[in-house]
């Protein structure tokens, strides 16, 4: 299991943990409630599953990393089983319902189009 926090660009955007899991082959985010005021202050809520081959590709079976990029614009897991590297746009508008979701972007597999070097040891 790994997790990452979604950076501090702005007040708001710091919200946001993303974890994945080996075992499941799944991408959990989940949002943490910041607001000091509410009884649920410090707890987190789980927004959503991604698993390889529902709702991710197949190819983030086994992830064994996950990171945020500096900008909070993409979030990139490293899967072992699938020999491959995710990558999700992140939604970082904190006005939309889809706040700190993500949506597939591209996914780069060892042995496909000349990617060479991410194959599990």
């Amino acid at each position: 299991m790994a997790l990452a926090l979604s950076p501090s660009i702005n007040d708001s955007d710091n919200t946001h943990v993303y974890v994945v899991s080996q075992n499941s082959s799944s991408l959990h985010v989940l949002q943490r409630i910041l607001d000091t005021s509410s009884p649920q202050a410090g707890r987190v809520r789980l927004v959503s599953t991604l698993k390889a081959g529902i709702g991710a590709p197949a190819e983030m079976a086994g992830p064994r990393d996950v990171v945020v990029s500096g900008n909070g614009k993409r979030v990139y897991v490293a899967a072992e089983y699938g020999s491959s590297l995710v990558a999700f746009d992140r939604y970082d508008n904190t006005g939309s319902a889809n706040y700190g979701g993500v949506v597939l972007a591209e996914v780069r597999t060892q042995d496909v189009d000349a990617v060479d070097g991410i194959r599990s040891p």
